[in-house]
């Protein structure tokens, strides 16, 4: 192991952006990233008798899952909610539920709010 420490010490050189998933030395040991995984436990508030309410499509909930997986993956960050440009003029804050990384894959689940249906989780995977 003290190999891989004299060659950190030496040359550190991180992967492409697509791949920055672990720092390679000079001496060809790898130090991967370790797995992490974040489970918030968002909820959908109750549904207003009195009245209906508003959502956000499913292709709404993959755009911001797999925009959080990018993030992770390119080491960005751990976001809690990110921005979707809508096709109006309109930018949605959408809470991210789940966050994962493991071997080289970032995992991210958005609780899909329907408004008055159903309800689900939708996650992406993003490989670097």
């Amino acid at each position: 192991m003290s190999g891989c420490l004299a060659a950190v010490r030496r040359t550190a050189v991180l992967r492409t952006a697509a791949k920055r998933t672990a720092f390679i030395m000079s001496s060809g040991c790898e130090q991967p990233r370790p797995p992490r995984k974040i489970i918030r436990g968002l909820t959908v508030p109750p549904r207003d008798t009195k009245g209906r309410r508003q959502g956000f499509t499913t292709g709404t909930a993959a755009a911001a899952a797999a925009k959080a997986a990018c993030m992770v993956l390119l080491e960005k960050g751990w976001p809690e909610t990110v921005p979707i440009q809508l096709p109006i003029p309109r930018v949605l804050e959408i809470p991210i539920n789940t966050l994962e990384w493991q071997d080289d894959i970032a995992r991210c689940g958005v609780v899909k709010d329907a408004g008055d249906d159903f309800h689900n989780v939708v996650f992406a995977n993003v490989h670097g």
